[in-house]
């Protein structure tokens, strides 16, 4: 179909979509697997799909369900750890990606992706130490908000005695690709680099402690190691979010009745002070966890998982300094979302920069599929999440139309021309992508 071709659709069935947006928080499954980040304005989603083979995906407005990106583990029998994760204006996502040496051997290594193309960024040449073990370089565990520094962990073999995996990142922020070894000058065990903020100078993670082998939270500032935790008696602590500063990271950590619970630190300007966020009501003290897995830019709000007892079972919780930690269920609920009764969320990964916008993964056990997961996310009211409201006015209406069709004849107009799928071409899939999202609304978009 030429663009003159598509333009004859007829414009009587601009009635069929009325000026309005959501005044309610909004619910809506993305797809099967297990949503682990979003965009700053939420409008933009990655994680790992079910199908096929756990491979990291895309979810965006113009997309019915969630895109796999290739390079998955699973393709070639090898297993692999870690969680995509997305920048904050959804060009770049890492992960942890399945690749072939010379020979044609798979392996798994870093990898970031960009314009629907992978790139390893832990492989030959290789930091001294390192190499494959299990057929594996290493895991990508978070990026950067920018983009521009992927951090996990590489692995070294034969190296036991000092840390068979040891926390890295890898950046090209000044132009030039640089690998870096963040445990190169601490103790002899294993660490891991988790999270970053915006521009990669603040990363969180833990290292072992030399005595217990216990995680002990900690996080880089430019390079320099802080321990926000001890391992008194092999008590494991950890860092896993970084809110968009670096002022504030969070976790987990032991409380004084020896469960592992969601843990916040934040920078006073000279050091860090810990808050005990806690656990969900009914979790059984010992046996328990709670952990932040995401924050808001600000870190007033965070988000993550709790599980009440040894049993594999999961609750997502929400958590703002005025309501304490709740169920994800109760918060989103209180904000007029309608969750269907049978799913149960099982945890809340990130949140979007800007406070509007939750993702994440639960399951229906009383369904047919009990044990298939499905992502999610959640829009508040005034959540800039409608891609055809192309005036950016925050309303659907028929204003939106005659703007698109207009940058799509001209190439020209306040969004800089009519690439609607990000996809670098502008082209007829771009309309029927528009037209797709105009006439059947997503969530938050009606």
């Amino acid at each position: 179909m030429t663009r003159a071709a598509a333009g004859i659709l007829t414009l009587a069935a601009l009635g069929l979509c009325t000026d309005a947006h959501a005044q309610d928080a909004v619910f809506e499954f993305l797809g099967q697997g297990f949503a682990h980040d979003v965009s700053a304005d939420g409008s933009v989603i990655t994680g790992n799909g079910r199908d096929p083979q756990y491979a990291p995906f895309i979810w965006n407005e113009t997309f019915l369900d969630t895109v796999p990106l290739g390079c998955s583990p699973a393709d070639v029998g090898l297993q692999g750890a870690g969680t995509p994760d997305i920048s904050d204006d959804g060009q770049f996502i890492a992960a942890t990606i399945a690749c072939e040496n010379p020979s044609g051997d798979p392996f798994v290594t870093l990898g970031r992706w960009d314009d629907w193309s992978w790139t390893q960024l832990v492989a030959p040449p290789l930091p001294p130490e390192a190499g494959l073990l299990d057929s594996s370089y290493g895991s990508a565990w978070g990026m950067s908000g920018d983009g521009h520094t992927v951090v996990g962990l590489f692995w070294r073999p034969g190296m036991a005695a000092t840390g068979l995996a040891h926390a890295c990142y890898w950046t090209d922020r000044d132009g030039v690709p640089e690998f870096v070894d963040l445990a190169d000058s601490i103790g002899d065990g294993a660490s891991r680099a988790s999270a970053a903020n915006f521009d990669g100078t603040v990363i969180g993670g833990w290292d072992e402690d030399d005595v217990n082998r216990a995680r002990r939270a900690c996080v880089w500032v430019n390079g320099v190691q802080t321990y926000l935790r001890d391992a008194p008696g092999g008590l494991t602590s950890e860092v896993t979010a970084v809110n968009s500063d670096g002022t504030v990271v969070g976790g987990l950590a032991f409380d004084g009745t020896g469960t592992q619970v969601a843990t916040i630190w934040s920078f006073n300007g000279a050091g860090w002070d810990e808050t005990i966020v806690g656990a969900l009501p009914g979790t059984f003290p010992g046996f328990g966890l709670s952990s932040i897995t995401g924050f808001s830019s600000d870190g007033s709000i965070a988000v993550g998982f709790n599980r009440p007892d040894f049993a594999p079972s999961y609750t997502g919780f929400v958590w703002t300094q005025g309501t304490g930690i709740l169920p994800a269920r109760d918060y989103f609920e209180d904000l007029g979302a309608t969750i269907p009764t049978t799913f149960e969320i099982s945890q809340v990964s990130a949140i979007s920069a800007d406070g509007t916008t939750y993702v994440g993964f639960g399951y229906e056990p009383a369904g047919a599929e009990p044990f298939v997961p499905y992502s999610f996310r959640v829009v508040l009211p005034g959540a800039p999440s409608c891609a055809c409201d192309w005036n950016e006015d925050g309303s659907l209406n028929d204003q939106d139309f005659f703007d698109w069709t207009n940058d799509f004849f001209s190439a020209s107009g306040p969004q800089g021309g009519a690439d609607f799928n990000g996809d670098t071409f502008e082209n007829d899939q771009d309309w029927f992508d528009f037209t797709n999202c105009f006439f059947t609304p997503a969530a938050g978009c009606e």
